[in-house]
């Protein structure tokens, strides 16, 4: 959390926001709350304009937070895409991915579990292929990912909540999509202001009636987020 609020201090600081600024350092105010005070500040085109020249996890973020970005909407949408393209490219280059099928274990439940420090908020998904040479879901169904099924924020500020639970039937119905049994499925991490993280390091067979569960566990800064896990 600190991290993320450090890098939005930056900014907030070259556009001359000094309500901004005071909200980033309020830690009992969400990103949310965070977004639109800095809207109401420097006004919606100065606030659109600033975010397109940063990373592309801003852009996301304000789609997220703020409901009509106006005239900028469509800017902020392709350039929220570019995050999302770079991975794309990524997961098609990887060859061979179905080839450890067989040493998999089959989960009912995903867990992200947070170790300490973690310093920094963060939503998952699942991401999955039915069979082991098929289109990787969602992404071939679902171009959009602020139209995907997300956890909530896993936020450090909230001492009491360090896991998020993900079971596979989160995701029926959507797009007529359903994770089936026996499909192979991993974590896709969406850090706040940061990077997206997809974990098939840390890969399961879904197992729809099971008990068993994965843990992905996570802990570091936005910059240097790290992750660990066990089945």
């Amino acid at each position: 959390m600190k991290d993320n609020r450090a890098t939005g201090l930056k900014l907030a600081k070259k556009l001359g926001a000094v309500e901004t600024m005071q909200a980033i350092r309020d830690k009992n105010l969400s990103y949310d709350e965070i977004y639109k005070i800095a809207v109401k500040e420097v006004g919606l085109d100065k606030f659109t304009s600033a975010i397109l020249e940063e990373d592309p996890s801003w852009s996301e973020q304000a789609l997220q937070y703020i409901p009509d970005l106006g005239k900028q909407t469509d800017a902020v949408a392709e350039r929220a895409s570019e995050m999302y393209a770079d991975r794309i490219i990524a997961e098609n280059d990887t060859n061979g991915f179905a080839s450890g099928l067989a040493g998999l274990q089959k989960v009912g439940t995903v867990i992200l579990e947070r170790l300490d420090p973690m310093l920094f908020v963060c939503k998952y998904t699942l991401c999955w292929q039915n069979t082991p040479d098929g289109p990787v879901y969602p992404q071939a169904a679902i171009p959009d990912a602020q139209k995907w099924v997300w956890s909530l924020a896993h936020d450090p500020n909230y001492s009491h909540l360090r896991q998020q639970r993900f079971r596979p039937s989160e995701w029926d119905g959507r797009a007529g999509l359903s994770i089936q049994n026996g499909a192979i499925i991993w974590p896709l991490v969406s850090i706040t202001c940061g990077k997206w993280h997809e974990l098939k390091q840390f890969s399961f067979i879904a197992d729809r009636s099971g008990s068993s569960i994965g843990y992905v566990f996570t802990k570091g800064t936005a910059d240097n987020p790290e992750f660990s896990g066990y089945q």
